[in-house]
């Protein structure tokens, strides 16, 4: 009985202490709900994250994120566990009330872990609690959250207490269920924000399951084994994340690499100031965590000291060491790494040392439990009566420490915390000043122009300050072209984004890459098309680098509307009597927006009569061929670029009946007789077709090339720095001055130029039409009842080198002998967007295509009417590429299509492998692995006998 009395009384005990741990963190969130502006940078990115999934919840592995840069796969994007986990206080409590109290909830959930981390080492309620209010009073606790407003790197860091808590447990009694703990919580805090999780939780949990295997007095290899088995278990746990690594490295074949520090010029300059700046917060370790947790660590260190010779099993002592190395790797990480002697995992000032005060009080609790278990064995069972009066004087001392720090430094730690917070970015600043589920509502209406429709996801908004990107789409569905979070594709492929960018604003394609205003703004208008942009913003006065229009867009009629909106409230950052941000209701703040006329864009969705082209071809090929239709504003409405692929013979020959014309640039082939044979049969049957071997393709070199090329045999050399060109009157290249034309020139040698081998000859109807120094460049030839078109100048490739205006000419003209361009109408859906992976189109007549400016991730299906799945084909100036569905000829009056994203396969594997492996987990945790372990078990062995016995009988 009176084990069950005692046992009850410690939960009573557990239960105030929680209950002390509330009390004492209502300060702090008196000041952080109640602070004026709200704190954070990043707040607002987790509020719309968070109201995204409100409005649209379906889960990672069949979701897709399409309110920013054209859309992309959840499964892509970093870990959404915290954003999902943030739906309910978002739905009851608003948008950024319901983020904060999430955020403050996860506080709590750190404190509390922590003290049941200190309580598990020390078996001191008193010291347990007071470890736990000097980590609420250490500054450094709150980086994550008052200054980044990273949430949920914020919500991760409580998994750090509560993995060293089972961690521990499996110190002391290396057992299967709490090594599944340990798996359990690593794989959740990697699905809530990875860094920490590897940085400080992973590497202090395999420390504690190599000495509690030691201290188990486990074989090497069980030691081995249970360290692995962790590793693999919390990476199946957290698969739908994890799977990223084995895929980029497996699949892909990507090596993560090392960025080299700048070592000249004013690059070296800026990295040694920001080198020098870490550097100089490294103090920070120590002045921003509260002072008491290193009296206590070094009191726990003398009482250490002393439980050594009063200890009946110094063995004991060993167990503190684990505790030790791991306080020391906690704090020594950040260190070298801010002072850059390493680079692996590394974080930033603001989030670098919160773990300090949680792996130092670890330390101290171990010690301190260390010489409070020697003083009970030294004084045995007969005085017992007295060891449990000290013990339970300490613990009252401890708890009148913790609220005397409470009393006399809550204040000022606060006022610390305050000091080292930034405010949310969120522009207009009233956003940050007025955070209740009303006022929010409020601003809803107030913050749009007349002429915007917020439900409209069939236009897109371009903006270019990311402040108003951070908040934008946690109030409106209007998806944006850009966005706060860069998408999955790296830098390399951003080319259509980055033009974009540079074409549409500031003027900054003509001022800082010198390209023509004519070609500036053709760029401009192409990529206004192809990106669906009706709106836009900019120009405003903000804390933030924002961009006006260009000034070549504002001139003309490009824009048929502006509108400026203006609210009340702003953040007063300068020359406040506090020293600190203020917020002023006096001062007004405005957002100026324009509408694009229509003649100049289209929709997201639509119905295309234009002619399509497949281009066979690489990635950077594509680019080039549609740089090049860009420099003349040949968009969407006029031509739609397929891109077939880079194997022609990987295209199916009865596909080619959906295009007008093919385009082979940088292309290849598996076999050549396949491949040129479909193509020798589409030219011959009326298609169109231009070839440039000028490039590093197959045939720039070759002494058999298909008998659709002009000539058999042709070789690829360089020719001279200057043009020595012939040309041959042909429509081709009527109007053309040649002598524009950039030099042919490339990294200071002459340009390569692919042409026919003197003993080759021109085959039945070609034509050549240009020849640089005597060498055909240029043919033309009429094959059956079609066309080819054959360069071996490498055109495109030139045209992006030298962006003028008469090399853009010259492949509009090449252009135009291959098909006649659309009239530039669309033909307008009835689009409606059951959700972001469910979208429906309606049309009263029945156009070739259909054009839908998502990005085509696998995973993409389209139906037309009752059909079934049908062909979808990449196109545009955007990687992976927007969605073109040519529809097939028939007698119907309307059309009737069906967008659908269900997730790749992959997501739906991983997905499964980690729901698995939870089950699994739990039910080592659970049952002890005596439901699925024992089974397993018993079928492994009974598979290997009979493979055993099956390997014998062949060997017989």
């Amino acid at each position: 009985m009176s084990k069950y009395l005692y046992k009850g009384l410690v939960y009573i005990l557990h239960l105030i202490a929680i209950g002390f741990i509330v009390y004492f963190v209502q300060p702090f969130t008196s000041w952080y709900l109640s602070a004026v502006p709200a704190h954070g940078v990043d707040l607002y990115n987790s509020i719309t994250h968070a109201m995204y999934y409100l409005k649209h919840f379906s889960l990672p592995f069949n979701s897709f994120r399409d309110f920013g840069y054209s859309g992309y796969p959840i499964m892509q994007d970093f870990p959404q566990l915290s954003y999902y986990a943030m739906v309910p206080f978002v739905g009851y409590l608003g948008g950024p009330i319901g983020v904060q109290i999430f955020a403050l909830v996860s506080l709590g959930l750190l404190l509390i872990f922590s003290y049941f981390l200190f309580y598990e080492l020390s078996k001191n309620f008193g010291l347990s609690l007071f470890l736990a209010v000097l980590i609420l009073l250490s500054v450094n606790t709150y980086g994550s959250l008052t200054w980044a407003g990273s949430i949920p790197y914020f919500a991760s860091q409580c998994f750090f207490p509560l993995g060293l808590f089972f961690g521990v447990k499996y110190l002391r009694n290396p057992q299967i269920k709490y090594l599944s703990l340990m798996m359990l919580v690593t794989g959740i805090g990697i699905l809530l924000h990875p860094l920490a999780m590897v940085a400080y939780l992973i590497p202090s949990l395999l420390l504690l399951i190599i000495a509690g295997g030691i201290g188990g007095r486990f074989g090497l290899l069980r030691i081995i084994k249970h360290f692995f088995l962790f590793i693999a278990g919390f990476t199946l746990v957290s698969f739908t994340y994890t799977y990223n690594f084995f895929y980029a490295i497996f699949i892909d074949r990507i090596v993560p690499s090392v960025n080299p520090l700048p070592e000249k010029g004013a690059e070296k300059a800026i990295s040694q100031e920001i080198a020098d700046f870490y550097t100089g917060v490294i103090s920070r370790l120590y002045t921003d965590t509260d002072e008491r947790i290193f009296f206590i660590l070094a009191g726990s260190f003398v009482l250490f000291i002393l439980g050594l010779f009063i200890a009946g099993r110094r063995r004991q002592a060993l167990f503190v060491l684990p505790l030790l190395f791991i306080a020391s790797y906690t704090a020594l990480h950040p260190a070298l790494n801010l002072s850059g002697a390493i680079t692996f995992f590394k974080h930033d000032p603001y989030r670098a040392f919160w773990q300090i005060p949680i792996t130092a009080g670890a330390l101290a609790a171990a010690m301190w439990g260390f010489f409070q278990t020697g003083l009970s064995e030294r004084m045995g069972s007969k005085l017992k009566f007295i060891f449990l009066p000290i013990v339970g004087i300490s613990a009252v001392i401890f708890i009148l420490l913790a609220f005397s720090a409470f009393m006399t430094s809550m204040g000022s730690a606060i006022d610390k915390v305050d000091k080292n917070s930034d405010t949310s970015s969120a522009f207009p600043e009233i956003l940050s000043m007025k955070l209740n589920k009303e006022d929010q509502e409020d601003l809803k209406g107030k913050l749009l122009p007349s002429f915007i429709d917020p439900n409209d996801k069939n236009k897109r908004f371009y903006e270019s300050d990311a402040t108003v990107n951070i908040w934008w789409n946690s109030f409106y569905d209007i998806p944006l072209a850009r966005g706060y979070i860069d998408p999955p594709i790296g830098t390399t492929r951003r080319a259509g984004f980055f033009l974009l960018d540079i074409s549409i604003s500031n003027d900054t394609i003509v001022r800082d890459f010198k390209f023509p205003e004519e070609i500036a703004k053709n760029f401009a208008h192409f990529f206004t098309d192809w990106y669906g942009v009706y709106y836009f913003e900019g120009g405003h006065v903000s804390p933030a680098s924002n961009a006006p229009p260009s000034s070549y867009l504002v001139e003309g009629d490009f824009f048929d509307k502006k509108e400026t909106v203006t609210v009340n409230g702003a953040i007063l950052r300068n020359e406040t009597a506090s020293g600190r941000p203020e917020a002023r209701m006096d001062l007004t703040q405005s957002l100026i927006y324009y509408r694009v006329n229509e003649k100049y864009t289209s929709p997201i969705l639509y119905g295309a009569n234009a002619p399509a082209i497949a281009v066979f071809s690489d990635d950077s090929g594509f680019e080039q061929v549609w740089r090049g239709l860009a420099m003349e504003n040949i968009n969407s409405r006029y031509l739609i670029p397929v891109q077939a692929g880079k194997f022609i013979d990987d295209f199916k020959e009865i596909d080619l009946v959906h295009f007008d014309a093919v385009i082979l640039h940088n292309y290849s082939y598996h076999n050549k007789n396949k491949a040129f044979k479909m193509l020798s049969d589409y030219v011959q049957k009326g298609g169109k077709l231009f070839i440039d071997t000028g490039g590093e393709t197959i045939d720039s070199d070759s002494d058999s090339l298909s008998e659709v090329f002009p000539f058999d045999k042709s070789e690829r050399k360089e020719l001279r720095k200057d043009w020595g060109l012939e040309q041959i009157p042909d429509e081709l290249i009527d109007g053309i001055d040649f002598g524009l034309f950039g030099e042919p020139i490339f990294n200071n040698n002459p340009w390569k130029f692919s042409y026919p081998m003197e003993d080759s000859s021109l085959r039945d109807g070609s034509k050549v039409v240009l020849k640089n120094h005597g060498k055909p460049v240029f043919i033309t030839r009429e094959y059956g009842n079609g066309k080819v078109i054959w360069s071996g100048m490498n055109l495109l490739y030139h045209i992006n080198q030298n962006p003028i205006v008469e090399e853009g000419k010259f492949f509009k003209n090449i252009i135009t002998q291959l098909v006649a361009l659309g009239d530039g109408q669309i033909v307008k859906v009835d689009a409606v967007w059951n959700s972001p992976e469910r979208v429906h189109g309606k049309i009263d007549n029945r156009p070739k295509g259909i054009l839908f400016k998502e990005e085509f991730y696998k995973g993409w299906s389209a139906k037309d009417g009752k059909s079934g799945d049908q062909k979808i084909y990449k196109t545009g100036p955007t990687f992976p590429g927007f969605m073109y569905l040519p529809l097939k000829k028939n007698n119907a009056s309307t059309t009737d299509v069906l967008f659908s994203y269900n997730g790749d396969s992959l997501y739906w594997i991983v997905t499964f492998i980690s729901i698995i492996a939870v089950i699994l987990v739990l039910e080592l945790i659970i049952f002890n692995g005596k439901i699925i372990g024992v089974r397993a078990h018993r079928m492994y062995h009974k598979t290997r006998k009979r493979v055993g016995s099956w390997w014998a009988r062949e060997e017989e």
